[in-house]
């Protein structure tokens, strides 16, 4: 079995090694944008490439960072649970005028860990990385061998569109060790965070994942990454997208990544 299955722009359809199905054509799924996605089939040892040349490129974790931050500050005991409740210090983060839409109406109040992941709150992780400091950071990030592992940029803005960058590939290549908790951490820091960024749990299947979003210029630049769980298998998944249209960025991440693996048969045609 070759090591990578790559797709580049022009999509060539082949077979699933030892399933039977059709690639997915993917190019549809990103007219008008620029980006990318990549897969990895666990039980088949195989990746999926969508723009293997945007997939080893670094961007900026923006958000997506929340899914490491996060087990950073069980693993490191900064706080004692995902139920760790931080206050919104109205001073310190005054309520901006965006904070009207979702997800952002939620800002302006106090927070738990896992609510803050859910509602992508930057203030409440912004204050954990004011709890953790650089010295557990470069440690942490090294264990975890996470992108560019570089925060020169700030304490509270080194993976907002800043120093630390990481490629999809690496994203996924992340998730896997995180899923597995290659890490070393404490079971309860890991599963605690996976508990946290379950988007749809049903008898099909599970789909887990984070979304960032981040400003280049006037363009904007979205992720989602995550992994979805069936039948005893677990497919991990990188998306980055961009585009000068914010709103399809918002809208089509999701979107996206169900009819991959819709196509791919993971998830049912049934479901929308």
């Amino acid at each position: 079995m070759s090591d990578f299955i790559k797709l580049g722009v022009t999509i060539i359809a082949v077979l699933f090694v030892g399933c039977g199905h059709e690639k997915p054509r993917l190019d549809g799924y990103f007219d008008g944008l620029d980006g990318c996605i990549v897969v990895y089939d666990e039980s088949a040892d195989q990746y999926i490439r969508y723009n293997e040349t945007r997939a080893s490129t670094r961007f900026s974790p923006c958000s997506t960072f929340k899914i490491p931050n996060a087990a950073i500050a069980l693993e490191t005991g900064i706080i004692p649970g995902s139920d760790f409740v931080i206050d919104w210090n109205s001073n310190l983060y005054p309520k901006q005028n965006w904070w009207t839409d979702d997800p952002w109406a939620t800002w302006a109040r106090s927070h738990t860990m896992k609510s803050a992941i859910q509602y992508s709150v930057v203030w409440y992780f912004k204050e954990l990385a004011r709890m953790i400091g650089e010295q557990r950071y470069n440690e942490y990030l090294k264990v975890m061998n996470y992108g560019s592992r570089d925060i020169s940029g700030g304490l509270t803005q080194f993976w907002l569109v800043s120093s630390l960058t990481i490629s999809p590939d690496e994203q996924v290549e992340f998730l896997r060790r995180f899923y597995h908790n290659d890490f070393g951490f404490k079971p309860e820091s890991i599963d605690q965070v996976k508990d946290a960024i379950v988007l749809e749990d049903n008898d099909s299947y599970r789909l887990s994942g984070k979304t960032g979003t981040g400003m280049i210029d006037d363009r904007t630049m979205g992720w989602l990454v995550g992994y979805v769980e069936k039948n005893n298998n677990v497919y991990y998944y990188a998306l980055n997208i961009e585009s000068t249209d914010y709103d399809r960025i918002r809208s089509s991440r999701l979107d996206i990544v169900k009819s991959v693996f819709r196509e791919m048969g993971v998830i049912p045609a049934s479901e929308i």
